[in-house]
This record gives C-alpha cells, structure tokens and sequence, in this order.
C-alpha cells in the first residue's frame, strides 16, 4: 500500500485502498490543505444554497431520514441545522472525523461504513447529498452506484449530486489560455482550483490512460513553472476521474431514477462540466 490517503473502488465491488487514511501524515495535511480549499473542489455558496432547499423541505417531515454519500461538512451541517441527524455512508472514519472540524454546526450524527456500491438496504432516506462522490468511481462502477443508491431511496425520496462530465470542447490550448489568465488576472482562486476541472476533460479525450497526477506530471507540465507546480501537485489524485459524458450520465441515472432537475454550476474553475441533478426514485 501507498502512504499517501485516498481510497477509491475497484473493478470487483470492492474497495482498493491506494492511499493509507488512517496516516496521522496524511489526516494533518489534509486539515492543511482543506482548510485552504474552496470552490470548484468544495460545494460554492450557491451550490450550497441549492442543496439547502432540498434539506428545508424535507426537514418538515415526521422523522426525515438524509443520507450523505461520503464526508462533506457543509452537508453534515444542514442536516444538524435543521434538526436532523445526518448519516453519512463511506469507507473511511477517519476522514469522516477528520472533516468534522471544519463543521459549525454541533449535533448528533451517525456514520455507515461501507462501500457506496454495498449501501445497507435495511435503510431507506428520503433525501440522498452527494457532493462527487460518483467521480470517484471506476468508469464500469456508474450504473452499480445508481442501482445500490436507489435501493436506499424511500419511494417519494429524492437524491441530489454533484457530478462532473466530461467536456469534449476543451482542448490543450484552453488549458495554456487559463495559464497565461491566471498569471495576469491575479485570482482569488488557486491555480489548481482555475484549472484541475478544465484538465480532467482533456485527459479524458487525448489521454484516457493516465491518472489526474499524470496529467499533470507528463502532459501540462511543461506549461507551468515551477512554483506552479508545487503548488498544483500535492492537490492532485494519482487516479483516474470518472468523467462520463452528459449522454451517458444521463442514461445510467434514468434506469433508477426520474430525472426532474439539472442545475449547472457556474463561476471560475467549472469550465461547463459540473452540475447537480436532481431525481426522484423510478417505481
């Protein structure tokens, strides 16, 4: 095993473990470099604001049940806010502890541990947060990932995710443009934070074989100083970002789900690939 602290799943239904989470090394970097990121990477103010709604409504049933697909902690708020307990569903306590020091909100929670693939289907939720957790995924894991989430949706349940595709207009030219932006315009946004969701998609369509890490490394290198690069790299994930197509996230979605909502996330950094969508449970 690696030393460094990521987990992402397999082609077997099982976890592989490519990065070691429960490494004092890696929690304290990751307190380190959370606390200095912000949107595109975490939920912006308005994407927030969306989530929230979902939240509200459903904070005004007898016993509303809202699950959390992984360890966001502005998630884990809202749920608390509006006197819920929210339950989180991942593989990895640790980094569920580890982010509850940037929540504000004081509260009971409950963590499932288990693979979002494997969710514990003597549970159903009628509302179902997730902030990327399906780009996580091996690229053969979407329509597994729609299937478990459904099984765990009451039937008027509704789940709302985050979910990046891929942008087949973005080219290596657009990647050296936000360079050259970035270094002018001063932004308050990181160089990582401008230009990791604009790489994603070029590797998907020029160099499918190589992880986040590698992309940068061997292909979008040679456009940075070095600087840049120590800034970039240690933010980067040495896999490969399931990135599908509008087409054919639409198409996994809809087998399990009545698609009723897509919200595109605008702002620097998006580069049109992220939205969050909204569907009900398909009966």
């Amino acid at each position: 095993m690696s030393k460094l602290g990521f987990t992402c799943y397999g082609p077997e239904l099982k976890k592989e473990v490519i990065l070691v989470a429960n490494n004092d090394t890696f929690l304290k970097g990751l307190l380190k470099k959370w606390e200095k990121t912000r949107e595109p990477i975490r939920p912006s103010e308005s994407e927030l604001h969306f989530y929230e709604s979902f939240v509200t409504k459903i904070s005004g049933l007898e016993n509303p049940e809202m699950l959390i697909l992984g360890a966001t902690p502005e998630l884990r708020d809202m749920g608390i806010k509006y006197g819920m307990k929210p339950v989180c569903a991942d593989i990895e306590k640790p980094i569920w502890e580890t982010m509850k020091h940037f929540m504000k909100e004081q509260g009971e929670e409950e963590l499932i541990l288990c693979d979002w693939l494997e969710l514990p289907e003597d549970r159903k939720f009628d509302l179902i947060l997730g902030d990327g957790p399906f780009n996580m995924l091996a690229e053969e894991k979407g329509d597994p990932f729609f299937e478990s989430v459904a099984k765990v949706t009451k039937d008027d349940g509704l789940i709302v995710q985050r979910i990046i595709t891929f942008n087949d207009k973005l080219t290596l030219e657009d990647f050296k443009r936000a360079v050259r932006d970035f270094r002018g315009n001063h932004s308050e946004l990181s160089l990582y934070a401008n230009t990791v969701f604009l790489a994603n998609s070029i590797g998907k369509s020029t160099y499918p074989h190589l992880t986040q890490l590698e992309i940068f490394e061997q292909v979008l290198s040679k456009y940075l100083t070095k600087d840049e690069l120590d800034e970039v790299i240690p933010n980067l994930l040495p896999i490969k970002i399931n990135l599908p197509s509008r087409t054919d996230l639409k198409a996994m979605l809809e087998k399990h789900f009545v698609l009723e909502q897509v919200r595109e996330s605008k702002g620097p950094g998006y580069w049109d690939t992220t939205a969050q969508y909204v569907a009900r449970k398909k009966l």
